[in-house]
């Protein structure tokens, strides 16, 4: 059976099972959640149902979500009345950018699955508003919206092997300052669109893809 998560500890202290966890017996919100810092998920798969409610990061740094690239998060929200959002996050420092912070919603280096949700008002100084994607970020449903950032104010694709696959779902009124309001990507990777939507973004140069 699925498992309740109430409380930022509990949230936080989610390692998952490699291989075993499935949405049937992975995890759901039971109340809206704010964490201080990042959620890591490490060396794990993890299912994550947010049942309408929200994940919200309070830090002054820090993506919401981090996922490592030896892990997968499938995000779900299976209410029908309410968005589950993931909010609030400033985006990770990796000490590669003059302390300028990147991906302010989710920092992917494995699998993210989107399958619904928002990932809603998020900041970054430097790249990815929304997502940042050194692995595979596949978009089944939910929405990417009302993100900022300098470069990417939805999605930032960061490398030429990391892969973005767009089957459905919004990418919408997000912002970047100089390039690609909905998605970047910086050296070539691949963007496959197969369906959803992307529009009403804002950037210097690329409203939509850059």
């Amino acid at each position: 059976f699925a498992r309740p998560i109430a409380t930022a500890d509990q949230l936080l202290a989610i390692t998952g099972e490699t291989g075993t966890c499935t949405l049937d017996n992975g995890y759901y919100l039971t109340e809206d959640i704010a964490i201080p810092s990042t959620w890591n998920i490490a060396n794990a798969d993890v299912y994550l149902n947010l049942d309408g409610h929200s994940i919200t990061m309070t830090g002054e740094t820090g993506s919401v979500i981090y996922v490592d690239e030896n892990s997968k998060l499938e995000l779900f929200d299976t209410n029908k009345d309410t968005n589950g959002k993931i909010t609030g996050g400033k985006g990770f420092v990796d000490g590669v950018n003059d302390g300028l912070s990147n991906g302010g919603g989710v920092y992917n280096k494995g699998i993210f699955n989107l399958h619904q949700g928002v990932i809603t008002e998020n900041t970054a100084t430097n790249d990815a508003g929304g997502v940042m994607n050194y692995g595979t970020f596949n978009m089944y449903g939910g929405e990417i919206s009302k993100n900022t950032t300098k470069h990417g104010g939805g999605v930032y694709n960061a490398t030429e092997t990391s892969v973005v696959n767009i089957y459905d779902g919004k990418i919408t009124e997000n912002t970047a300052e100089n390039l690609a309001g909905g998605i970047f990507s910086l050296k070539g990777g691949p963007v496959n669109l197969y369906g959803g939507e992307i529009s009403k973004n804002t950037a210097a140069t690329g409203a939509g893809m850059e």
